[in-house]
C-alpha cells in the first residue's frame, strides 16, 4: 500500500496548474469557434492512453456485423474527419 500512495502522490504532484483546464473552459465559453469538445491532460502520456483508449473502442465497434469497414476505409474517414 505504501508503494501505491507512493505512486499516487507522484502522479499527482506532476500535475501542472488548472491553467490549461481554465483556458479551454474560457476557449468553450467566448471563442467564436468553440471546440466540440476539448481535452486537457498533464502529460503527452495520458494523451496518448486516451487517444488509444477510443481508437479500441472504435476497433471494437467496428469487428462484427455486416456494415464493418476495412483499415483503408476507417483510415479515409479519419482523414476526412481531420480535415
Amino acid at each position: 500500500m505504501q508503494k501505491q500512495f507512493e505512486a499516487t502522490e507522484a502522479r499527482e504532484l506532476s500535475y501542472k496548474k488548472p491553467d490549461a483546464v481554465s483556458s479551454a473552459y474560457m476557449h468553450a465559453l467566448f471563442d467564436e469557434n468553440p471546440l466540440r469538445r476539448y481535452m486537457v491532460v498533464p502529460n503527452q502520456g495520458e494523451q496518448e492512453m486516451t487517444i488509444k483508449t477510443k481508437i479500441q473502442q472504435l476497433v471494437q465497434l467496428n469487428q462484427w456485423g455486416d456494415y464493418s469497414y476495412s483499415e483503408e476505409e476507417l483510415v479515409a474517414m479519419l482523414k476526412e474527419a481531420m480535415k
